[in-house]
């Protein structure tokens, strides 16, 4: 999750998001839950109100159903 971090810190959100949906995406079980608890984490860093938070949320609800 470290390389998501380095992408928000850079201003690379969306690579950030991107990177840990695909994750989920990919991954069952506890490293599925703790990539999804880091990327609401930095849903909160970027701010809930940014565009690109909204964009992930429903790319995240897509993988996890």
């Amino acid at each position: 999750f470290a390389v998501a971090d380095l992408d928000v810190l850079g201003g690379h959100v969306e690579d950030a998001f991107d990177r840990l949906v695909r994750f989920i995406a990919l991954h069952p079980g506890d490293d599925r839950e703790t990539a999804r608890a880091h990327l609401v984490d930095l849903y909160t860093v970027v701010g809930t109100d940014d565009p690109r938070v909204q964009a992930s949320r429903r790319r995240l609800a897509a993988a996890l159903f």
